[in-house]
């Protein structure tokens, strides 16, 4: 798969020159924009043609028909075909700039060039799959199901758990403690329609037990810093996108592209044109999630077939699809659709079901590459922030420096106008237009800021709505990541020595947790007490019996200094208290165990719960402490995590 030497390709302009650096980095030489972009269409079909093929017919819902007769695949495409992630291409496609169309169309025909020159990567001939050309459509449907299969997913699969809490009578002191931003108040008639509705794919499988609860949580980085504050006088900008970077291949794909006027430096996704992160000659960006509220999840009432609005009934859409299958017979599957989306569960039944509308449903991606384009020429901050702000299917935090010494942060997105008091964390009647969407909020309205006076900008999947005059995220991330960032530059502007290019290496490669920092300040008077004999009077005797390896770790987490350092027993044995704390109090004694298991292993809930677990269990009081004091948690949690085998932290978190 290696090109050893020089690859000269025609154009639709001029000669394309690419090499690879020692690096192994494809390096790209044209004339123009358009050039570079059939460039890298070739190159992204010689490197990452599996990657980029593979998705698109996941995408397309055409697994099952091009590569095997699996149920699986067949589900997958089922699956794909109800998502529906890009209803109107053709629309797409007209809302495109001409210079825009122009880019994209290069950036197919030097995919497609390869292709039908070269025989298809092995593991593709192995299932006898033969490549379409690639088109404009395909990289709109690569590029859109970034802006689905992330944020706006996460945020469907937490409305349908905290419906979910609210049908198995989870109370709502516990429910509010979870979700802080929930402003709907709990009156008798919503939950009643809450409680009826049929949830086709709960958050929590059906089959699983839920713990009667009675009364009594994708993350990444980016900062920069000002000139004023730098060894070189010029702005350094950090960015760290974690998404799946640990699997083979990475999703990005370094490459260097040389034009006679710039260079441009960075990650391009598979399918797509354009650096996503990178810099040029004038400018540096990079991205993080923004956790924006992009998903409006309805409840229909279904009767007879039709959906209520209001007192009337209107008659459901019937979108047909056939799925072919490799060696078997076709799927017919029809989709029955409201004006909200497609209904999930079988209208022949009368009841009430969600259906899920999605803000960039619609012409949406075209924005995106008319911007995308111009980002990557752009000449200052102000510029690109301007560019930024005009994307709406791709939902993320820029930050952004340029060589005149400015900074900048930009949030991006298309979002809902909620109405006053709807938070958008929970499903409400399709029917009462008083929930409706108010249209968009104006792009001027999202969080950003230009040179800010403190001398930096940071973020990291962190609640920035104050920084904006509208409220996108409604289920941030801990603060703790963004504000150790924040502390770090802080302390380094006071030091006196100014920030290097090392200074940021160091602070991006920083394993210190803030989050154990706190738990440890409140569990060392703990462990004093429990495992040195000097509890207070009166109190239960530290535990005996597994005496010596429970002392020996004790001793270990109280002089852990909060750095996951590969070789740190400290740290796999505050990860084992603290699972242990988090499991007692959330999932024994709140959701129960097995849904807690569920969580844990076979989904990503967990690690978005997380971050409010930590501030519920830091805050000393709670409903889900179920009467018991925090202390009392907390012991019994050091007793069990603390039986554990102490091991490099390296070896148990691999």
């Amino acid at each position: 798969m290696r090109f050893h030497r020089e690859v000269i390709l025609k154009g639709p302009e001029r000669d394309v020159r690419i090499h690879r650096n020692p690096y192994g980095v494809p390096v790209i030489h044209a004339g123009s924009a358009v050039d570079s972009s059939y460039g890298l269409g070739w190159v992204h079909a010689r490197d990452r043609q599996l990657q980029s093929l593979l998705g698109r017919e996941m995408l397309r819902g055409r697994l099952a028909e091009k590569f095997a007769g699996s149920r699986v695949l067949a589900d997958s495409d089922v699956e794909m075909r109800r998502l529906d992630i890009l209803p109107d291409p053709e629309d797409e496609i007209a809302d495109l700039e001409p210079q825009t169309r122009t880019w994209l169309q290069a950036y197919a025909d030097g995919f497609s060039f390869y292709l039908a020159r070269h025989k298809p990567v092995f593991e593709l001939r192995l299932m006898r799959y033969r490549p379409e050309p690639w088109r404009i459509e395909d990289t709109f449907l690569t590029a859109k199901c970034f802006g689905f299969f992330g944020g706006p997913s996460y945020q469907a699969t937490m409305e349908k758990l905290l419906l979910q809490m609210i049908q198995k009578g989870v109370d709502e002191e516990r429910i509010r403690e979870l979700f802080v931003n929930l402003e709907e108040p709990f009156d008798p008639a919503l939950l009643a329609i809450l409680r009826k509705v049929k949830i086709r794919d709960p958050a929590i499988p059906s089959d699983i037990p839920w713990r009667q609860v009675l009364p009594h949580s994708q993350a990444s980085n980016n900062w920069a810093v000002s000139g004023s504050f730098t060894a070189s006088g010029k702005p350094l900008l950090c960015g760290d996108i974690h998404q799946e970077v640990a699997r083979m291949p990475n999703i990005w794909q370094e490459v260097v592209m040389v034009l006679p006027d710039n260079r441009l430096i960075g990650a391009t996704i598979p399918g797509v044109p354009g650096l996503i992160v990178g810099r040029t000659d004038h400018i540096a960006w990079s991205p993080t999630t923004t956790m924006m509220d992009v998903v409006d999840l309805r409840i229909e009432e279904i009767r007879n077939g039709k959906y209520r609005r209001g007192d009337d009934w209107k008659t459901l859409a019937a979108r047909r699809e056939r799925i072919l299958v490799k060696g078997q017979k076709a799927l017919e599957v029809v989709f029955h659709e409201t004006d909200r989306g497609c209904l999930e569960g079988d209208p022949s039944e009368d009841g009430c079901y969600l259906v899920q509308d999605w803000s960039i449903k619609r012409r949406a991606v075209a924005s995106d590459f008319n911007a995308i384009i111009k980002i990557n020429a752009a000449a200052s901050v102000r510029e690109a922030m301007e560019y930024f702000k005009q994307m709406s299917a791709a939902s993320f935090n820029w930050v952004i420096a340029d060589r005149a010494g400015n900074t900048g942060y930009q949030m991006s997105g298309r979002m809902y106008k909620k109405p006053e008091g709807v938070s958008g964390l929970l499903a409400l009647p399709a029917w009462e237009e008083k929930y409706d969407p108010q249209g968009f909020v104006d792009r001027d309205d999202l969080p950003s800021v230009y040179n800010p006076p403190e001398g930096f900008v940071a973020t990291a999947n962190n609640d920035l709505n104050h920084l904006g005059r509208c409220r996108p995220i409604n289920l941030p991330d801990s603060p703790t990541r963004a504000e150790r960032i924040g502390e770090l530059l802080r302390e380094g502007r006071q030091g006196g020595k100014p920030f290097d290019a090392e200074a940021m290496k160091r602070m991006q490669c920083e394993v210190f947790s803030p989050k154990a920092a706190r738990f440890m300040r409140i569990l060392r008077p703990l462990l004093e007490e429990m495992f040195t004999g000097k509890g207070k009077a009166g109190e239960a005797p530290a535990p005996d019996g597994s005496g010596r390896r429970l002392k020996r770790n004790a001793g270990i987490l109280a002089a852990w200094d909060g750095a996951y350092e590969p070789d740190s027993r400290g740290a796999a044995l505050f990860e084992s208290v603290h699972h242990r704390l988090v499991e007692q109090v959330f999932g024994q004694e709140g959701f129960g165990s097995e849904v807690f298991e569920f969580m844990d292993r076979e989904s990503f809930l967990l690690s978005g719960l997380t971050p409010r677990f930590d501030e519920i269990l830091l805050s000393g009081e709670s409903s889900w402490f179920n009467r018991r004091s925090r202390d009392e948690l907390l012991r019994r949690a050091l007793s069990d995590g603390l039986a554990a085998r102490a091991v490099p932290y390296g070896k148990s978190h691999r």
